[in-house]
């Protein structure tokens, strides 16, 4: 194999914003704390602290999602790490395709176990976490994948949060997978592999971990699942905010008022950017005259109401895409987000979200992309030049 390297920008596939973004072009730098290089990896490890209850939640709820697994030594090794006052970490998130999905997503990991390793040091470490978006409900964008060429697809109907769902009906997804490996060695281990870590009584969340650690638990990663009581709780304080000062929309908005002179928006706020969740439903919150109400058939909250069911359950709420950003940051000691271009513009819209919060923006940095070209079309290309 032949390795050849362009820029970014000579690929042809990024946006302005993010290509501006990695230049350091002056339109878009105060839209970002710390630009994503060396200097300022370091001074964002040397700037963030961490609530040590949070810390404490974040341990608790790691070690309870791990606990029915056989946990390998690197990952063991830094979930120990992560107990330790001084830990920090490196963050990518992504949806639950079925089987990991395109083949960015272990990219994308790969990027977070090379940025934890190349920033760790003997007095602190850095350890990679990969966040699952269990919460999503959109089950059409992940209920799906492709193997040599062929679609393969996990039949049903959407259920609310998409981890939370059990894999009903996976045993015919396997089979199908099974005639289209084909033979060989590797082959014959990988239908091992998916017939341990996707079974029918795994929920989606458990099956993606499982899968998630196989791959690379060796180098580390450590797979968070955030749809968690604990860890909503940490978080409540800035869905309060939300819920009673529409934060998110006040502050996306005046962002999104300076981009769109140079660029295109990502996303745009709602007034309220929370879903209720329940079984079966991830619904978003809507207020009504003087009543909150949650769509799709769900309960009805007078403002005092909606802020007892906060207080008392935390869990039953979920951040839209604008909010979830912030969420992970409130539970990770965090210092970089490694996200597709995509992802990376929707972040910078939300500097002064997390400015009016008091929550650390962490340094954003592209993932890596790569195209793999057969020989035989490398040589139809330079026959054809």
């Amino acid at each position: 194999m032949s390795l050849a390297s362009l820029s970014y920008r000579d690929t042809g596939r990024f946006s302005p914003i993010v290509l501006d973004y990695l230049d350091q072009a002056p339109a878009l730098q105060e839209h970002y704390t710390r630009p994503p290089t060396a200097q300022g990896l370091a001074d964002a490890a040397n700037a963030r602290t961490f609530d040590p209850a949070t810390r404490k939640a974040l341990c608790s709820a790691l070690e309870s999602q791990y606990a029915g697994m056989s946990v390998q030594p690197e990952v063991r090794r830094n979930l120990d790490l992560l107990a330790k006052p001084n830990t920090l970490t490196v963050t990518t998130g992504h949806q639950l395709n079925l089987f990991t999905g395109p083949l960015y997503v272990p990219f994308k990991l790969l990027n977070v176990i090379k940025l934890a390793r190349t920033l760790s040091t003997p007095e602190q470490a850095v350890v990679p976490v990969f966040w699952m978006a269990t919460e999503d409900h959109d089950r059409a964008e992940i209920d799906h994948t492709y193997i040599n060429g062929n679609k393969v697809e996990w039949p049903g109907e959407a259920d609310g949060a998409v981890g939370r769902m059990r894999l009903d009906g996976i045993g015919e997804v396997l089979h199908t997978v099974d005639e289209l490996l084909g033979t060989g060695s590797h082959a014959d281990a990988m239908r091992v592999l998916l017939r341990d870590c996707y079974r029918p009584e795994y929920t989606w969340a458990e099956a993606t971990r499982r899968f998630a650690d196989a791959l690379l638990g060796r180098f580390g990663l450590v797979i968070l699942d955030a749809d968690d009581a604990g860890l909503k709780k940490q978080f409540a304080p800035v869905m309060r905010e939300e819920l009673l000062n529409e934060v998110a929309v006040r502050s996306v908005e005046y962002a999104n008022a300076k981009l769109a002179e140079h660029y295109k928006v990502q996303a745009h706020a709602r007034p309220i950017n929370l879903f209720h969740l329940r079984p079966g439903h991830r619904s978003r919150i809507e207020l009504q005259g003087d009543h909150y109400q949650v769509l799709d058939g769900g309960p009805r909250f007078t403002l005092d109401e909606l802020l007892n069911e906060l207080d008392k359950h935390p869990e039953n709420f979920s951040p839209n895409v604008l909010l979830r950003p912030v969420y992970q940051e409130v539970v990770l000691p965090n210092i970089a987000y490694v996200g597709g271009g995509g992802e990376l513009a929707y972040w910078l819209q939300l500097r002064w979200l997390f400015q009016a919060v008091q929550v650390p923006l962490p340094v954003l940095m592209l993932r890596t992309s790569v195209a793999f070209i057969s020989a035989k079309n490398v040589e139809r290309a330079k026959s054809s030049a």
